[in-house]
């Protein structure tokens, strides 16, 4: 038994966008709300589709990390069909950082951070995450799909051993729960917001709203990319989203993906 249910008319009710979350496909349980809207946008669904799930079997995270994914989050997928170049993609996963950050520092007052390239902390726990997944048919873009995860009303007894130290979710923040349904709503106008602000090319405003909620520039990181660890401290972000990292104050490293920590 599903309790409080999200339901897609109490999403769409009011809701002020043009596109995005105007078509919603909801499931009580998946295995991943990505994997559905892979599927989903391989039939051509239209861009701006979510798909949104009480609970997921096999939410995943990046390197294909299990997200743990109980009743009580958010945790749904848009399917967007950008113009944008290859290399830009990654500002997706950045939009909707800012998105989710904006959108709960709004409704809970709580200071909301990003850490590069995907999470959204609370006093240095992970409460939020995203992933972003693309298809290209002979180097040209089909579709993305942007999956994100938000720990809403799920107390912290429930979190597994491993993430007890290092996760958090809104309720437990808060002190109560929160309206999921008026939090995705929000989320939803601002990733529209902000999407306009890409297409249109408007990659520094998009770049100076991440450094505003930024937890990583100015810090001493270490980042775990498929060939090396680099470390440095964080200076800021490129055109494409990528981190900047100066080592001994003479060597500057971009960094396009990895796996990251603080120092």
């Amino acid at each position: 038994m599903i309790k409080d249910p999200i339901k897609p008319f109490d999403i769409t009710r009011g809701l002020k966008t043009n596109y995005i979350g105007k078509n919603i496909h909801y499931l009580k349980r998946t295995s991943s709300t990505n994997e559905e809207a892979k599927k989903l946008a391989k039939l051509h669904e239209a861009e701006g589709t979510l798909i949104i799930a009480e609970v997921q079997n096999k939410g995943k995270g990046r390197f294909n990390r299990h997200w743990f994914s109980p009743q009580g989050g958010i945790w749904a997928s848009l399917i967007l069909r950008p113009t944008i170049s290859s290399k830009q993609i990654p500002l997706i996963t950045l939009i909707v950082g800012i998105a989710i950050c904006e959108a709960v520092r709004e409704i809970t007052k709580k200071e909301a951070t990003l850490k590069w390239p995907n999470d959204c902390l609370i006093k240095g726990k992970k409460f939020s995450g995203i992933l972003l997944e693309s298809q290209k048919i002979k180097n040209v873009l089909e579709y993305l799909v942007v999956g994100f995860g938000v720990n809403v009303n799920i107390n912290k007894e429930l979190f597994p051993k491993d993430l007890e130290n290092i996760a958090t979710s809104l309720n437990e923040e808060l002190g109560k729960k929160i309206s999921r349904i008026d939090l995705i709503k929000l989320i939803l106008e601002n990733i529209e917001h902000l999407y306009e602000i890409i297409k249109k090319g408007g990659i520094e405003e998009i770049k100076r709203r991440w450094k505003y909620f930024s937890d990583t520039i100015g810090r001493e990181v270490s980042v775990m990319t498929p060939k090396e660890i680099i470390k440095g401290r964080a200076l800021d972000i490129n055109d494409e989203g990528a981190l900047i990292i100066s080592q001994n104050h003479n060597k500057i490293i971009t960094v396009y993906s990895g796996d990251l920590e603080y120092l």
